[in-house]
């Protein structure tokens, strides 16, 4: 999916990066506070393991992923709620919203299951897809909020992303469709 943002999505991406690095020195501190010497196992679902033994994303926990991102896209309230806020976060803008359907892999959900969506469900997430990608190739690379906010082309955006939800919400996947 053509959703990277250029210099956006690079900044953004910075961001992330030391976030992360701090959560890792955190984790490292932490660790050797409580004396750990262990460094090839970690906490999930309040066991130890290894990267191994931590079980796959289902499919099922993919699509919410996807569904919170795209339910979030479709919110205008919220939009004009948070990205207009004077207390507003950094990550609260529609860069960083489009952004996140890289980071829930929305085209990897697509290529691997879309074989198992109803006419529906299909028309509606490759529509959502399509009409997403045509908006980033026609706008800058960073989005001003308000001028986001009135862009019609976004308010197409927003009413497929409302159309994927709906055609998803606790309808997928079929029973026998999915391995």
């Amino acid at each position: 999916m053509r959703l990277l943002r250029g210099r956006a999505r690079e900044r953004i991406g910075k961001h992330r990066a030391v976030l992360r690095a701090v959560a890792l020195i955190v984790h490292a501190l932490e660790e050797k506070d409580r004396g750990c010497e262990r460094r090839d196992k970690q906490i999930y679902d309040g066991n130890e393991m290894t990267a191994e033994e931590v079980p796959p994303m289902t499919p099922e926990r993919w699509l919410a992923n996807i569904l919170d991102v795209t339910a979030q896209i479709a919110d205008r309230e919220r939009q004009e709620r948070r990205w207009l806020a004077p207390d507003v976060y950094a990550w609260e803008c529609p860069d960083e919203l489009i952004c996140s359907l890289d980071d829930v892999v929305f085209d990897g959900f697509l290529e691997r299951y879309t074989p198992t969506f109803s006419a529906e469900q299909r028309e509606a997430a490759l529509g959502f897809r399509d009409a997403l990608n045509r908006y980033c190739d026609i706008t800058p690379h960073h989005l001003d909020p308000g001028k986001t906010l009135a862009d019609p082309r976004w308010d197409f955006v927003r009413r497929k992303a409302a159309a994927l939800v709906a055609a998803f919400s606790k309808k997928w996947p079929p029973s026998d469709s999915v391995n």
